[in-house]
């Protein structure tokens, strides 16, 4: 589905409005702000029936007097990963596929678990 093909129906625009919703309420239960990349996004919206390139969702997002909800959901974009918008009291995430960021401390408790485990190893 192309970006005109999803303003011609309420419920291209329902799931994806709903998709995002549903992504920021997950990242609040974990405490942390939201954050997806693009192509898991585009991933997620293939599954809904639902498709859009980065070029068209630009266009989505700022046709703000056709679809206000938007802005409240996304905190900021590029062609690489969408940022949510926190609900306030979210702790915010470190890159760990950023080798400059290696030392610092992971949110994930995966990361850190294995982190810890490969200390052990060692």
């Amino acid at each position: 589905m192309r970006l005109f093909e999803i303003e011609s129906t309420s419920e291209g625009y329902t799931n994806f409005l709903t998709l995002l919703n549903f992504l920021r309420q997950r990242a609040h239960a974990e405490g942390l702000v939201g954050r997806i990349t693009f192509s898991a996004m585009q991933t997620m919206l293939s599954n809904l029936g639902t498709s859009i390139d980065y070029a068209s969702f630009k266009e989505y997002y700022d046709d703000e007097e056709s679809y206000p909800g938007l802005r409240n959901v996304i905190k900021n974009f590029d062609q690489d990963s969408i940022t949510l918008q926190p609900y306030g009291d979210e702790e915010d995430q470190v890159n760990q596929t950023n080798t400059a960021n290696s030392d610092e401390p992971s949110l994930n408790k995966v990361d850190t678990m294995a982190k810890r485990a490969l200390r052990k190893r060692s």
